[in-house]
């Protein structure tokens, strides 16, 4: 039993037999208040009791194996080993409003998404919830400030590992833990109709962020092949679902790529798509990858699309590059040192 990934109330069921209550509120302040979980560290536990926990509840630890400043602002791309030894990526963005990290939910990603350097070699694993948690309590130890904002967004489609996902969630934004927001975390997913469903019905007041793409399903398709599964249409209206449950807003990504998605005939299913079903888009200039041949829409066309999307009622905003000098988009970094290993 991992006792790391417990969430609180777990510990009413005596995961630890005789431990006593107070003992196992002092674990937990430990693990996921200090972001600790070096058994050793614990000065406010007996030793033979430390003894113990290191014998019999040895908890395997994630590392950082790499720490790259960016040179053009304030990001830090980080590379993870996990006891295995399979890496994974983070980003550790600087706003107004404070730190914010993008975390990844699996090792590598099953999506298949042409633009995307995180789902090269598919999908190893699904990350666990405890191996998630030590990222983010990682990456806050390291920056010697607190995050206050996660995004998941990195390798990986989160609600292909829900369950994880989900209990990473409800242990991160415990009063007596980080105790994160739910309104400054936002959800990233290619549309997965069931579990956006499922995630309505769960009614946490986290932001959803949908691959998009394209309103064009021929274009959608060729992109993103989970399309053939979910087209756009019914992502859209699984979207307006979860909106009506939890009262809160979507956002709809949208990376450009030139002579791809980019036309006016893209413009214009996107604008029919979405008119009035108050959702945001967020126009993206594409991350060029080694591997792939596609480019980014030129900066003319992205401030075209947003100023169309305006006058039609459709809020909508051109994400700022950051991190591209330490290839701050999913999957490049990982790709880049596992290539140099092999």
């Amino acid at each position: 039993m991992n006792l790391f990934s417990l969430h609180k109330e777990d510990w009413k069921n005596e995961p630890v037999k005789g431990l006593a209550p107070f003992r196992a509120r002092q674990l937990f302040h430990w693990f996921h208040r200090r972001g600790i979980w070096n058994y050793d560290e614990m000065d406010n536990l007996p030793a033979k009791m430390r003894e113990k926990l290191s014998r019999e509840y040895p908890i395997e630890s994630v590392s950082i194996l790499q720490w790259i400043p960016s040179k053009e602002d304030e990001t830090k791309k980080i590379l993870f080993e996990l006891s295995d030894h399979q890496i994974v990526e983070g980003v550790l963005l600087s706003y107004r409003h404070g730190l914010s990290v993008c975390l990844s939910t699996q090792v590598g990603c099953a999506m298949g998404c042409k633009f995307c350097a995180s789902t090269i070699g598919g999908k190893t694993r699904n990350l666990t919830r405890g191996e998630i948690l030590q990222m983010f309590y990682l990456t806050q130890r390291k920056a010697e400030k607190k995050i206050s904002h996660l995004v998941l967004m990195g390798s990986g489609e989160p609600l292909d590992n829900v369950e994880e996902v989900k209990g990473f969630l409800e242990i991160l934004t415990d009063p007596d833990g980080q105790n994160v927001s739910w309104r400054n975390i936002t959800l990233s997913t290619c549309g997965l109709i069931p579990e956006m469903d499922a995630l309505a019905e769960w009614n946490r007041p986290l932001t959803l962020a949908i691959s998009l793409h394209s309103a064009r399903e021929e274009v959608r398709r060729v992109l993103m092949p989970i399309s053939r599964t979910y087209p756009a249409k019914d992502v859209v209206e699984a979207a307006v679902r979860y909106q009506e449950k939890t009262g809160r807003r979507v956002s709809l990504e949208v990376s450009l790529i030139h002579e791809v998605n980019d036309t006016e005939e893209d413009l214009q299913a996107l604008i029919q798509l979405l008119q009035g079903k108050g959702m945001h888009v967020n126009l993206i200039g594409l991350n060029p990858i080694e591997e792939r041949s596609l480019r980014s829409a030129r900066d003319i066309r992205l401030e075209t699309f947003k100023k169309s999307l305006e006058a039609k009622g459709i809020r909508a905003t051109i994400r700022r590059e950051m991190g591209r000098d330490v290839q701050g988009a999913c999957g490049q970094l990982r790709n880049s040192v596992l290539s140099k290993i092999e």
